[in-house]
């Protein structure tokens, strides 16, 4: 069994935590846990009959991988500790607040040796492994256009930009820009334009709107376009990714759980049942630790990154 070390005890950090000790991950079981809160700390290994470690380096000399759900800004610190043990480690999206700190993360990771992997779970999900199933189907990919609105979550350190680098872009829409360079393979990715507004938020930006160009790859149809929406702003949830090709289109939608293919004005509707995320990125994880391929190493999820900071620099 390989042992983890979880560090962050939050909305998503206990989804880890349930997961890992309920035995839903195969191979691993969860060894220690670490958070900043020494109650919550003690509480949550209590519970867990997992060890109680008060620092990152002690966690990372008392396990063989590292978890790590925690805010971006925290990010180097946690890959610091994990170079520093030679413990691989899995970092949620995004990989960092920025790429230069990215790039850091990336390198101390490599000297050491040791795999990063960065939880992109979009990648994970069912509905995005049925589009990169069927991209081909239908010709070559024209177009694309990704939505993605979500309900405020109250967190306090989501509108900090220095605890969480920025708003929906860096939180929300680096799931929808990694998924669009994922989904239609595409060798190169670029901003051309982008509109950022704050709604709630009053410090970061908590709607936008990216355009992107993508090229390369046999998906794709010369210089193709898409947009991507994000948002934290009402209280509803709406998340739907459409391919437009040749010969048809493809849609997925992630609340009704629907994919969608249409071929003039006949369309073909079936369902695509919901897998937890959590788990499965989990399992991937022990997999890499085990010597399987690295699903999403650190200098991919960096691409993504870097689409996010393209944006800010473009937004308007």
């Amino acid at each position: 069994m390989i042992r983890i070390g979880l560090i962050g005890l939050g909305r998503h950090g206990a989804r880890y935590a349930q997961h890992l000790a309920a035995g839903d991950v195969p191979g691993a079981t969860l060894a220690a846990v670490y958070t900043r809160d020494p109650a919550k700390r003690a509480r949550v290994a209590a519970e867990l009959s997992a060890a109680d470690a008060p620092d990152l380096a002690t966690l990372a000399g008392q396990v063989d991988a590292l978890i790590a759900a925690v805010p971006a800004g925290l990010h180097l610190a946690v890959a610091e500790a994990a170079a520093a043990a030679r413990r691989p480690l899995l970092l949620e999206k995004p990989l960092a607040r920025t790429v230069a700190e990215g790039e850091t993360i990336c390198r101390a990771m490599d000297a050491a040796g040791a795999p990063l992997m960065v939880a992109q779970t979009l990648r994970f999900d069912p509905l995005v492994e049925a589009l990169v199933a069927r991209r081909g189907t239908l010709g070559r990919l024209t177009g694309l256009s990704f939505e993605q609105r979500l309900e405020p979550r109250g967190l306090a350190w989501e509108d900090d930009p220095e605890v969480s680098g920025g708003g929906v872009l860096i939180q929300t829409a680096i799931h929808t820009l990694d998924a669009a360079r994922h989904v239609t393979a595409a060798e190169r990715a670029e901003v051309v334009a982008a509109t950022l507004d704050r709604v709630q938020y009053q410090h970061n930006e908590d709607l936008g709107l990216v355009h992107l160009a993508l090229e390369g790859g046999p998906a794709l149809h010369r210089r193709t376009i898409g947009d991507v929406r994000v948002s934290k702003i009402g209280g509803s949830r709406h998340m739907r990714f459409a391919l437009f090709a040749e010969h048809g289109g493809l849609e997925a939608d992630f609340i009704d759980r629907t994919l969608t293919t249409t071929r003039g004005r006949d369309r073909t509707v079936e369902p695509v049942p919901e897998r937890p995320t959590v788990p499965t990125v989990a399992a991937a994880f022990v997999a890499l630790v085990e010597g399987a391929p690295n699903p999403v190493p650190g200098w991919d999820a960096l691409k993504s990154l870097a689409l996010v900071e393209a944006a800010y620099r473009r937004g308007t």
